[in-house]
């Protein structure tokens, strides 16, 4: 009679993972037992599984359409996608260290659920919008750095993208803290003088937006006091404060002109070069510049007529509200001044001309912007 040895749950892990099957395997005189999955079992809800490669396997509840889902990443990126049983056929599963908990985590009234490490060092809170499943790290790690770790290169640390995670998953107050986040990075780490005046004027539009909310104000300091985290840190942004209290810095109103969609690039004043548009007009032509002019800043706009016989119309306007208008003939050309442009006016800078005859003009248009 030939010797058996059965290899299950004395040799291999618990899988959570029902089998129906055991596939016997004959080396020599000795027979093999070792257990079989087959697609139609399942991963229990209340387990968290990983593979051999660390990515990491969950079987939701009824009230997630009992979906099957696989997270792969690493500490500071994860991904997550859909699969099926039968995608896990040829893959070893082992309970992983994460446990499951459900809750509403994410404000929208829809359920979510986090995967808890039991050492606490990462928590992956998993956000349900409704159609997919996306990965929030709740932790992210610090080299102790001024600029700290940024593995996405969105300007804003990692660590601290965790934080407004927890403030504000979504909404207005999630794009103003972000908007803080980016400026206060750069606060700290440019060594221009001029650079710094404008980066702290945009850290200042995030926290006159976030005021006007119910809990900006406390969002605001705790996303600063995590840029000051550190000594470095610290020294950096109590020296950049002593050479700001030497300058004048003065607003007129402090209403919020950010959008909330996060960050809001800074206006493109202060460049070195001027910026030249090229438009013909037979009717109408308009151009968004993509300038939103942030401080108190002076813009010189040069209009001049280059070629054929068509006179036009040109203007200029913020927020969509017409600020000035000239008649440009063959030949001709108009300057206005856009003088003290403070930042609680904050729109973009709009360029229309239009041509009152029909007939075709060729223009050129010299945008230059400084300080004021």
């Amino acid at each position: 009679m030939l010797p058996v040895l059965l290899l299950g749950s004395l040799q291999w892990p618990s899988l959570g993972y029902a089998s129906s099957a055991w596939i016997p395997i004959i080396s020599g005189d000795i027979t093999f037992f070792i257990p079989s999955s087959n697609i139609n079992t399942h991963l229990e809800e209340s387990v968290v599984y990983q593979d051999e490669e660390g990515s990491l396997y969950v079987q939701l509840s009824a009230a997630h359409d009992n979906k099957l889902l696989k997270l792969e990443g690493d500490k500071g990126s994860w991904t997550i996608t859909d699969v099926t049983v039968s995608d896990l056929t040829d893959v070893s599963l082992i309970e992983s260290e994460y446990q499951l908990k459900y809750g509403y985590f994410s404000g929208d009234a829809k359920e979510d659920f986090k995967l808890v490490l039991g050492d606490g060092w990462e928590d992956l809170l998993v956000q349900n919008n409704g159609q997919r499943y996306g990965v929030i790290i709740y932790e992210a790690a610090d080299d102790g750095t001024i600029g700290n770790i940024d593995t996405n290169n969105d300007g804003i640390r990692d660590d601290v993208a965790v934080e407004i995670a927890k403030l504000f998953p979504n909404g207005n107050e999630k794009g103003y803290l972000e908007h803080v986040s980016f400026y206060t990075r750069q606060f700290l780490l440019d060594t221009d003088d001029l650079d710094k005046r404008r980066h702290y004027t945009e850290i200042l539009k995030g926290y006159a937006c976030l005021s006007a909310t119910a809990a900006g104000e406390d969002a605001y300091a705790k996303i600063v006091s995590h840029h000051l985290d550190s000594k470095a840190r610290f020294n950096r942004y109590i020296g950049n404060q002593r050479f700001l209290n030497q300058q004048t810095m003065s607003a007129e109103s402090m209403d919020c002109v950010l959008e909330g969609g996060g960050v809001e690039l800074v206006s493109g004043c202060f460049i070195t070069e001027p910026t030249i548009f090229n438009g013909t007009v037979t009717g109408s032509w308009y151009t968004k510049t993509g300038m939103m002019p942030g401080e108190n800043v002076k813009l010189t706009l040069n209009v001049k007529h280059t070629k054929y016989e068509g006179k036009f119309d040109f203007s200029y306007s913020f927020a969509g509200v017409e600020q000035e208008r000239a008649r440009i003939g063959p030949g001709g050309e108009h300057t206005f001044i856009i003088d003290n442009y403070l930042f609680e006016n904050n729109s973009y800078l709009k360029l229309l001309a239009n041509n009152t005859k029909g007939k075709i003009a060729k223009f050129k248009v010299t945008l230059i912007c400084s300080e004021n």
